[in-house]
C-alpha cells in the first residue's frame, strides 16, 4: 500500500468556504456497501437510515481560538498553533524561523521557547494564557478556506451546535451538519445519542509518511470515552442494534479502545496514536458518516480501511471513485463541505 493510492485531482471551486444554511440543509452521499449503491440525499433526511434503538455517538470536543500570531525582538512575524496544555506548558505548531529560548512578544506579554524540533515546540507564556488566547487568538480554519468569515462569526460556525469540551485545533467537521432540531427528530424517533471527546491534534495537520504506514501510528490525541456511552454500546450491542458513528475522530477514540469497552464498569481517559488502515477489524461501528477529505490524508484512508471492513473490494480505489463521483455531482469538499455515509 502506498501513500499514491490515496491521491486525487479535486477541482478548487468545490472547496467550500462557509458551512450551509441551515446546516442540516447539506448534501449527502449515502453508500450502501450490501447493495453496492450510492444515493444523493440531503443531510436531514438521514433520519431515515437509522431505526429506533440504533445508537449515534458524536464528537463533542470544542475548538478553542488556537491561532495566535506574535512577534520576535527582531520584528520577524511568528504563528502559533496551540495543541495541547499539560501543566503550564503547550505544545504547538511554530510557523516563522526562531530558535529554544528566544522569545514570542504579543501586545500583551510573551511566551517563550522551552524546547524545538522542527516545527513542534513547547512553549510558557509569561502571563495569563487564556487571557492571550481569548483576545488575541483566532479560530484555526483550515488554509484551503480562502473566504474568511469575521472571528466572532467564525468562533459560532466552525463549531459543532453539541460542542462543550473546550480543547480541539480543529473541528470534528463531520458533527457540523446536526442542527438541534434534526437531533429533536432522532431522539423523538427513539434512536439514542452518545459521546465522546476526542480533542483534534497534531495527527490532523501533519502529512502521512511512510514511517506512518511502516509504524501503524500518529501523532498521539487525547479521547475520553464517558461510562453512560460505554452503556449504551454494551446495550446497542447486546440487542444486535446498529452503531453510527459521526466522523473520524469519534470513530477513532472508539476502535483504540475496541471490544475492551464492553468489558468497563467506569469512563474510559486515554491517548490514541492509532492509524486506521485498510485490513483493520473495527469492533463497534456499523455506519460511518463523514466528510469528504484531503487526499493523501489518514482520515481518508480511514474511510477506505471502514470500506474494505464492509466486505467492498479494492477499497482504496472504491473511495477514489465516490469521491470522483461527488465531483461529478458538485458535492461541497472538506471542512465546511457536503457529508458521506457508509451502511
Amino acid at each position: 500500500m502506498k501513500i499514491q493510492d490515496f491521491n486525487y485531482f479535486l477541482n478548487k471551486k468545490l472547496i467550500a468556504n462557509q458551512p450551509q444554511k441551515p446546516r442540516d440543509t447539506s448534501r449527502l452521499m449515502v453508500f450502501d456497501t450490501n447493495k453496492n449503491q450510492t444515493t444523493h440525499t440531503k443531510f436531514l433526511n438521514i433520519i431515515k437510515y437509522f431505526n429506533k434503538n440504533d445508537l449515534i455517538i458524536l464528537n463533542n470536543s470544542k475548538v478553542f481560538p488556537a491561532r495566535i500570531f506574535g512577534r520576535k525582538k527582531t520584528g520577524g512575524k511568528i504563528e502559533i498553533l496551540l495543541l495541547e496544555k499539560k501543566e503550564k506548558i503547550w505544545k504547538c505548531l511554530i510557523k516563522g524561523k526562531i530558535a529554544e529560548k528566544e522569545k514570542i512578544y504579543f501586545n500583551y506579554g510573551f511566551a517563550q521557547i522551552i524546547k524545538k524540533k522542527e516545527k513542534v515546540a513547547f512553549i510558557k507564556f509569561s502571563q495569563n494564557d487564556q487571557k492571550i488566547i481569548q483576545k488575541y487568538g483566532q479560530t484555526p480554519i483550515p488554509p484551503y478556506i480562502k473566504k474568511v468569515l469575521p472571528e466572532k462569526d467564525l468562533r459560532q460556525k466552525y463549531q459543532t451546535i453539541f460542542a462543550n469540551k473546550i480543547g480541539s485545533a480543529a473541528a470534528p467537521t463531520a458533527g457540523l451538519h446536526f442542527t438541534n432540531q434534526l437531533l429533536e427528530k432522532i431522539r423523538a424517533k427513539g434512536i439514542k445519542i452518545a459521546f465522546v471527546t476526542l480533542h483534534v491534534g497534531l495527527g490532523t495537520f501533519l502529512p502521512i509518511t511512510n514511517k506512518n504506514f511502516k509504524n501503524n501510528k500518529l501523532h498521539q490525541e487525547k479521547f475520553e470515552i464517558p461510562f453512560c456511552t460505554i452503556k449504551e454500546i454494551i446495550k446497542a450491542k447486546k440487542n444486535n442494534k446498529k452503531i453510527f458513528v459521526v466522523g473520524t475522530t469519534t470513530l477513532r477514540a472508539l476502535e483504540s479502545v475496541g471490544n475492551r469497552l464492553l468489558d468497563q464498569n467506569k469512563k474510559i481517559v486515554d491517548k490514541t496514536n492509532l492509524f486506521i488502515q485498510p485490513g483493520f477489524q473495527f469492533q463497534i461501528a456499523d455506519g460511518l458518516i463523514t466528510n469528504f477529505h484531503l487526499p493523501k490524508s489518514s482520515l481518508i484512508i480511514l474511510v477506505a480501511a471502514f470500506l474494505r471492513y464492509k466486505k467492498v473490494k479494492k477499497s482504496s480505489k472504491k473511495i477514489l471513485d465516490l469521491y470522483k463521483l461527488a465531483q461529478k455531482e458538485n458535492y461541497r469538499f472538506y471542512s465546511f463541505g457536503d457529508a458521506m455515509m457508509i451502511i
